[in-house]
């Protein structure tokens, strides 16, 4: 097994390329974003984003699914900037509401989307990188965490009140999933979802489908109908608990 390595600093936050021939990291000391070929470890680009403050401090970096635009969030500037992978050429500066947390892309490339420190969901459309649109379903804490569905149409993202999933053809809000106290959430495929938590150890499964949720409900049934209630009600015959969690 070969080892390269790059020369920076400590890295903050990492962010393989789709194919994974680059790494995009942001040092933790002078919060640059650096991006290395993997297979030589040469670092080929570095950043020197000038913000209205001067120099500016990157926090979140994200890849395109196609590979051709790295985008990266600078909180202090308020603003997220957009290159192409080919020369790193600047290709959008899209001012944001207030410090972003995360970025990501949905997986079918339409939407670049940030999660900012005061709960809003900023939805910025790549065809033309215009005026961000902002939508708002966390009660006013940090957006950390966003997770796009293979298929791209849905997204969720975590704050400390919990999960919210979205629809991106509308983004409508699917479902809201209280939490407490999760640090990461991500998509296992269109109607299921990992979330970890910070305490106890392990992870979650969450089911956004309605067949998952009668099944594991019927399941979670401890009794039936009593005969009195059968006969209140007029079921018949009156079921076991067993025929109400098969059916």
């Amino acid at each position: 097994m070969d080892v390269v390595s790059a020369p920076i600093g400590c890295e903050a936050t990492l962010e393989w390329s789709p194919d994974g021939s680059s790494l995009a990291m942001v040092d933790g000391g002078d919060r640059r974003v650096s991006v290395a070929d993997v297979a030589s470890g040469e670092v080929v680009w570095t950043s020197d984003y000038v913000g209205p403050l001067g120099a500016a401090s990157a926090f979140a970096v994200a890849f395109s699914p196609d590979g051709t635009h790295l985008a990266i969030a600078y909180p202090v500037a308020n603003v997220i900037t957009v290159h192409n992978t080919e020369q790193f050429a600047l290709v959008a500066e899209i001012p944001v509401p207030d410090n972003i947390f995360d970025l990501e892309f949905t997986s079918d490339g339409r939407w670049l989307v940030a999660g900012d420190v005061q709960g809003l969901v900023v939805a910025i459309d790549t065809t033309d990188w215009a005026e961000p649109a902002e939508h708002r379903a966390h009660r006013g804490s940090a957006v950390f965490h966003l997770s796009s569905s293979p298929s791209g149409e849905q997204l969720a993202s975590l704050s400390s009140d919990g999960v919210v999933v979205w629809n991106t053809d509308d983004w409508s809000v699917l479902t809201s999933i209280p939490l407490l106290a999760a640090q990461g959430v991500e998509f296992i495929d269109e109607t299921h979802l990992l979330v970890i938590p910070i305490h106890p150890s392990g992870a979650y499964v969450l089911t956004l489908d309605p067949v998952d949720l009668l099944l594991a409900g019927r399941q979670a049934l401890t009794r039936s109908f009593t005969e009195t209630e059968c006969a209140t009600y007029g079921i018949e015959p009156c079921p076991t608990l067993e025929d109400i969690r098969s059916r």
